[in-house]
């Protein structure tokens, strides 16, 4: 325990005299929340982590510890509330093909792309590398697009999910699109 930091927090426990062997309102601490609370902020900690509350002052005791007597062992009872899981954006994912017919046409394909917390993808914007800009909405993934003129383009996908988390991917299309 002497190589841990310690907290700098700390609360007041005057008990009433009791019986040895008593177990009741009279030996509940008070609220120990602000203490707990200051060693599971710190970065590191995770669930399942070892924590210790120093106990100090005068008088006498009697105590038990779990390896010694589970049944007179003292008890933590901590009750608490997880927040939402994170919000994480959607991993963008691209496939470009062009189509046999009509010519210099290409579909774009999103599908693959994933979201997965509480954000579900929302949108995917296809950009072509001409200037030309489709959007659609989930779950449509896909948009067609005809060029003007044989050549390369690097195609651009922005999936945004319900929580405004945008992710990116480009594909060049591999070689010339030719009539």
């Amino acid at each position: 325990m002497s190589t841990r930091p310690r907290t700098t927090a700390s609360t007041s426990w005057v008990p009433v005299a009791w019986v040895a062997g008593e177990a009741g309102a009279n030996q509940r601490t008070p609220d120990l929340a602000a203490l707990i609370q200051e060693v599971v902020s710190r970065p590191g900690w995770a669930s399942g982590n070892a924590l210790v509350l120093i106990v100090t002052g005068s008088g006498h005791r009697c105590a038990w510890s779990f390896d010694g007597k589970p049944s007179a062992a003292p008890l933590l009872h901590v009750e608490y509330t997880t927040g939402p899981p994170p919000e994480n954006p959607p991993s963008a994912s691209l496939t470009v093909t062009q189509l046999a017919s009509p010519p210099l046409t290409v579909n774009a394909d999103g599908s693959g792309s994933t979201d997965v917390d509480a954000t579900p993808i929302a949108s995917y914007r296809f950009d072509f590398g001409d200037g030309a800009v489709v959007t659609t909405t989930a779950p449509t993934a896909t948009a067609q697009h005809t060029y003007g003129a044989a050549g390369t383009y690097t195609v651009t996908l922005i999936v945004t999910d319900t929580g405004n988390h945008p992710c990116g991917v480009q594909r060049r299309r591999g070689g010339v699109l030719e009539r």
